[in-house]
């Protein structure tokens, strides 16, 4: 971590940050996390000077019910929640005719299934905003990424959808709120 931003010191003073990580409890992704969690415990270390330290919850995001235990886990000490930030991202870049069903379904589980279960998690709370992070990818023929692609394109046309349905959300620099 080499700065943070002034913008990020003000938000900071008066926000509360929670970090899910999102390996499966079961390993499915495969991947060693004890760099990726490093790098994390020293970002939440790095961010408790400018407020509370963030808090780190493990949940498979992708799934409904890992998801929504610790969401309620997270609801026993802090009973409101303000805003909910999505900005998970798998790359899987290959052909799509030479990639995998898995690798596929991967990548485009990390922004299809997460928006849903984000939408199903929070559908009745009074949220100030929902932020999804996409790509401008929906809009480009990037080669390989068709997975990634189709997840950032869902993922955009939820946030629309919401926008339409009155929800407070936030994408891709457009903000809206009821």
């Amino acid at each position: 971590i080499t700065s943070i931003s002034s913008l990020t010191k003000l938000i900071l003073e008066d926000a509360f940050i929670v970090f899910f990580f999102l390996q499966a409890e079961d390993g499915r992704r495969g991947r060693d996390v004890t760099g990726v969690q490093s790098v994390l415990f020293d970002l939440i270390n790095a961010l408790a000077e400018f407020g509370s330290k963030p808090i780190y919850l493990k949940a498979d995001a992708t799934d409904l019910k890992s998801f929504n235990g610790a969401i309620n886990e997270l609801l026993e000490t802090y009973p409101i929640i303000n805003g909910v930030v999505h900005s998970a991202i798998v790359l899987k870049d290959q052909s799509i005719s030479q990639m995998s069903d898995s690798a596929f379904c991967e990548t485009l589980a990390a922004k299809v299934d997460i928006s849903v279960n984000i939408q199903s998690v929070f559908d009745k709370r009074d949220l100030d905003f929902i932020l999804f992070f996409s790509s401008i990818i929906s809009f480009f023929k990037t080669p390989g990424q068709s997975n990634y692609s189709a997840g950032c394109t869902f993922k955009d046309s939820l946030a629309s959808s919401l926008t339409s349905s009155g929800k407070c959300l936030s994408n891709l620099g457009r903000a809206s709120c009821g």
